[in-house]
């Protein structure tokens, strides 16, 4: 079933502190990008409950021997060094066709996803995806990187994977020209002030 795009808006990029980043429950896996992570300037910040929602499905998943996924949803600023991040407030997810080694929606998880989105308020947007490998590492696959041209492209979009039965997580953040070819850095957090606007 095609998707018919029905609704899209534009809005300038905002400028706020960054949040005070925090620990996870994951070592962060250095491999599947080539380029050092501290040099790394985009940013992902995972409010604490967004974390905690994504340790439990994964670890649930893993259990079940099938890989899980979801959509970030949050807000993206500059910082006072003109340094992109992205915040992630919120995950969101259907059900899902899933093995060891695949996942993605079935149509009426695809269903409830667009809905909910069609009902989120300005200015809501998706800040990356975050899915599962299962005792593999923390890489972005072909198939993952097609994935973020094609759905993800933008650069406050960030891929995370988390490989719960290795207890690692990376986050990929779309390099020129190349989806998911860079680093980004990911901490999580509990209070952002947020982005103020106009209208």
């Amino acid at each position: 079933m095609p998707v018919r795009i029905v609704r899209t808006w534009t809005r300038p990029v905002g400028r706020a502190p960054r949040p005070v980043g925090g620990p996870l429950p994951w070592e962060i896996a250095h491999h599947g990008v080539v380029g050092n992570i501290e040099e790394s300037k985009p940013r992902l910040y995972l409010a604490e409950k967004v974390v905690d929602d994504i340790d439990r499905r994964s670890r649930e998943g893993a259990i079940r021997r099938r890989e899980d996924m979801g959509l970030l949803l949050g807000d993206w600023a500059m910082d006072d060094e003109e340094d992109p991040y992205a915040v992630a407030m919120d995950l969101l997810t259907g059900s899902l066709e899933a093995s060891p080694v695949a996942v993605k929606f079935k149509l009426e998880g695809l269903m409830k996803v667009a809905h909910a989105l069609s009902d989120l308020e300005y200015p809501d947007v998706i800040v990356g995806r975050y899915h599962t490998h299962l005792d593999l590492g923390c890489f972005l696959s072909d198939k993952d990187k097609k994935t973020q041209e094609g759905g993800f492209p933008h650069t406050h979009q960030v891929a995370v994977v988390v490989d719960p039965m290795r207890r690692e997580a990376a986050a990929f953040a779309n390099g020129p020209g190349s989806p998911g070819s860079i680093w980004a850095v990911m901490e999580s957090y509990t209070e952002w002030v947020g982005v103020e606007r106009q209208g």
